[in-house]
C-alpha cells in the first residue's frame, strides 16, 4: 500500500497520507518532481523525507519511491476527484467487491451530504 498521495487540487498541490488528516501545500515543481521521479524509477528527493518528518513524524519508508507514493495525474475537467465510503450497501451487485453482503444499511442522500459537508468542516 502507498503511504503517500501527491496530487493536483483546483490549481494547488498536495502531498497526503492515507488516513491522516493533514496535508502539506507543495509548489507545482516539486509535485514535478515527484512524478518524474516515480515515472523514472528514481529515489525520493531530499526534501520529501524532511516533510513527511515535519508533517506526521514519519521517516520516510526505504525502497523504490514508486512503491511508497502515487502520483495522481491532473484531472482534464479542471475539478478535484474524490472517493468516499460512509455505508455498508450499495445497489450495485459487483462480483468484486469487497463489502461482502449486501444489506443496503446506507443513509439517504441528505444524510449522505450532511455528513460530508461536516467531515469536510472538521466538525
Amino acid at each position: 500500500m502507498h503511504q503517500l498521495i501527491a496530487s493536483p487540487l483546483l490549481g494547488q498541490y498536495l502531498l497526503l497520507r492515507p488516513g491522516h488528516a493533514k496535508g502539506v501545500a507543495i509548489p507545482e515543481s516539486r509535485f514535478e518532481e515527484l512524478r518524474t521521479a516515480v515515472t523514472e524509477d528514481r529515489s525520493a528527493p531530499a526534501w520529501l523525507a524532511e516533510a513527511t518528518r515535519a508533517a506526521w513524524q514519519m521517516p520516510m519508508p526505504t525502497g523504490p519511491l514508486q512503491d511508497n507514493l502515487i502520483v495522481r495525474e491532473r484531472s482534464t475537467y479542471g475539478y478535484a476527484k474524490a472517493s468516499w465510503e460512509i455505508n455498508l450497501g450499495c445497489d450495485h451487485d459487483c462480483g468484486f467487491c469487497y463489502l461482502g453482503e449486501k444489506r443496503f444499511e446506507c443513509l439517504d442522500w441528505d444524510d449522505k451530504t450532511h455528513a460530508c459537508l461536516r467531515a469536510w468542516a472538521g466538525k
